[in-house]
C-alpha cells in the first residue's frame, strides 16, 4: 500500500483472485487480522458485506458466494490508518483470510505499508 497518511481517512484497494481449479469454489468465510482492516468479495453482480477481525469470542457469519472454475473475483479492502491512533504510525502488515470449500481451503491475501504522520 505504500505510505499512508494517518489523517487521510480510509484507504481502499482492490485485488483480483482467480479460481484456477476445475471446480466451482464456495467462499465460506472472510476475516481480517486487525480491526483497522475490512474486506468484501465481489463476483459478477454479487457481493458479500464487509467483514473485519474476529475477536472476543465473536465469529464472522458464514458467507455463501460461488466462484466458478476460471472465474475472477475482486477483493475490496478498506484500511483505516487512524484506527490505532498516534501509536499506529510506522510499518504494518495485514492479512485477509478467505476460507473456501475444498480443494482451495484457506487462502491468505497479505499486504503491507507504512502509516505516516502529516
Amino acid at each position: 500500500m505504500g505510505d499512508i497518511d494517518i489523517n487521510g481517512g480510509i484507504v481502499n484497494r482492490e485485488y483480483e483472485i482467480k479460481n484456477v481449479t476445475d471446480k466451482t469454489l464456495k467462499l465460506k468465510k472472510i476475516a481480517t487480522s486487525c480491526m483497522c482492516t475490512k474486506a468484501k468479495v465481489i463476483v459478477g453482480d454479487k457481493e458479500t458485506k464487509l467483514f473485519g477481525m474476529e475477536g472476543h469470542g465473536d465469529k464472522n457469519p458464514p458467507v455463501n458466494l460461488e466462484i466458478a472454475s476460471g472465474e475472477t473475483a475482486k477483493v475490496l479492502v478498506e484500511f483505516d490508518p487512524g484506527a490505532h491512533g498516534p501509536q499506529g504510525v510506522g510499518p504494518f502488515d495485514r492479512i485477509i483470510w478467505l476460507t473456501f470449500s475444498d480443494p482451495a481451503g484457506v487462502k491468505e491475501l497479505k499486504f503491507n505499508g507504512t502509516v505516516v504522520s502529516s
